[in-house]
C-alpha cells in the first residue's frame, strides 16, 4: 500500500488543496477538509458568498467527521463573514475546527494562531507536497472552469464525421448493445476509439442493455474507463450527448472527480430531462460516498421503485476515506451546476 503523504503544517495543507479538489481555488472560495480519526475524508469547495457552508458542515457530520480544516481564499472583506459562519456551523455540528486559514495574495495566514511561524509565507507551486502528489499521478487544473472545459465538444468537422458514421452504423446494423464492449477494449489497451467505433458506441448506448453494459465496464475500472468515456462524449453530436455524459459522470465520481461528475450529470440531464435514471445518478452523486456508491444494478432497479433507493441512501459527503494525511482525497462541489458544453 502506498504510504500516505504527511501534512504536518497549515502551509502543507494549503499546498495539498488543489490536488484534493483537482483544481486551484480562486478568491472568494471556501474549502473545508473533513477528517475522521486523523484521516482526510474529503475536500469541499463552496463560494464564500454562497449559502452552502452549513450544508457542508452537516454533510461532514453525517459522514462521521469529528474535525476539519477550513481555508478561505481572498482578502478579509471577502472571506471574513464566511469563515465566521463556518466556525458557528461546524461548532453546531460538533466538528472541531483544527485549523482556520486564510490565503490572501498568495500568502498563508493562520486565523487561529497569530504566532504560526508560517504566517506571511508565500505559497509556492513547487512545494515538496505538490511535488510528491504530482509524482503519484495527482493533478490540479488551473481553475474550476478548466474542469468544465473537459466536457467541451470536439471540432465541428470531427462531429460531422461521427454523425455520418452514426447513420451508416444504423443502416448496416452495427448498433447493437454489444458494441459498447469496444469501450472495454480501449480501456484495457489505453487507446481511444476511431470515428466508426465512436458511432457504434453512441448508437449502442441508446439501447437500455447497451447502457447497462457501459455502466458495468465503468464499474469494473472507473479510472481507466474515464478518459475513454470523455473521448466518446467529446465526439458525440448534440443528439447523442446524454448517454455518454452519464457514463462520464459515473466514471468520474467513482474515480474521485466530484466536480467533473456533477458537471457531466448536469449535462446529461439537460440533454435528457425526462430520464429518471439520470435523476437517480445525480441523487447518488450528491448524497453518497464514492466507496458506498450503490452498484448501477441497484440504480436501474430503483427505476421501478425509487422510494427504496431513497430510503437506503443516507445523505453523506462524497469524499473518499483515505489513510492519515493524504492519499487521494475526493473533491466535493456542492454548488449547483448546469449542463455546460462548448463547441470548438
Amino acid at each position: 500500500m502506498t504510504e500516505p503523504i504527511p501534512l504536518r503544517t497549515g502551509l502543507e495543507i494549503v499546498a495539498a488543496v488543489p490536488f484534493l479538489l483537482r483544481f486551484h481555488p480562486a478568491d472568494g472560495d471556501l474549502v473545508a477538509i473533513g477528517i475522521i480519526d486523523g484521516h482526510f475524508q474529503s475536500a469541499n469547495q463552496v463560494s464564500a458568498a454562497g449559502i452552502h457552508i452549513d450544508e457542508v458542515a452537516e454533510r461532514l457530520a453525517k459522514d462521521g467527521c469529528t474535525s476539519a480544516h477550513v481555508i478561505g481564499y481572498g482578502p478579509s472583506q471577502q472571506v471574513d463573514d464566511a469563515l465566521n459562519v463556518a466556525a458557528i456551523a461546524f461548532r453546531y455540528h460538533d466538528i472541531d475546527l483544527q485549523r482556520v486559514i486564510q490565503v490572501t495574495d498568495g500568502s498563508y495566514w493562520s486565523r487561529h494562531d497569530p504566532h504560526d511561524p508560517d504566517n506571511g509565507q508565500r505559497i509556492t507551486t513547487y512545494s515538496p507536497v505538490a511535488a510528491e502528489m504530482v509524482a503519484r499521478g495527482m493533478t490540479a487544473l488551473p481553475d474550476r472552469d478548466a474542469i468544465t472545459a473537459l466536457l467541451d465538444s470536439a471540432p465541428d468537422d470531427e462531429l460531422r464525421k461521427v454523425s455520418i458514421a452514426i447513420e451508416a452504423a444504423l443502416k448496416t446494423g452495427m448498433h447493437g448493445p454489444a458494441a459498447v464492449a469496444l469501450v472495454r477494449n480501449h480501456t484495457d489497451a489505453g487507446t481511444f476509439p476511431d470515428v466508426t467505433e465512436c458511432a457504434q458506441i453512441l448508437n449502442s448506448l441508446r439501447d437500455r442493455h447497451g447502457e447497462a453494459l457501459g455502466f458495468g465496464i465503468t464499474e469494473n475500472d472507473p479510472k481507466r474507463a474515464l478518459p475513454v468515456w470523455l473521448f466518446v462524449l467529446r465526439h458525440a453530436p448534440d443528439t447523442h450527448v446524454g448517454e455518454p455524459a452519464s457514463q462520464v459522470a459515473y466514471a468520474a465520481f467513482r474515480s474521485g472527480h466530484g466536480a467533473l461528475a456533477r458537471d457531466a450529470i448536469g449535462l446529461a440531464r439537460v440533454a435528457r430531462p425526462d430520464s429518471r435514471l439520470y435523476d437517480l445518478i445525480a441523487m447518488a452523486i450528491n448524497t453518497t460516498n464514492p466507496k458506498k456508491f450503490p452498484p448501477m444494478g441497484s440504480l436501474l432497479t430503483a427505476l421501478t421503485d425509487p422510494a427504496t433507493f431513497t430510503a437506503n441512501t443516507r445523505p453523506v459527503n462524497d469524499g473518499t476515506p483515505t489513510p492519515p494525511s493524504v492519499n487521494g482525497a475526493t473533491p466535493e462541489d456542492p454548488e449547483p451546476t448546469h449542463g455546460h458544453r462548448h463547441g470548438r
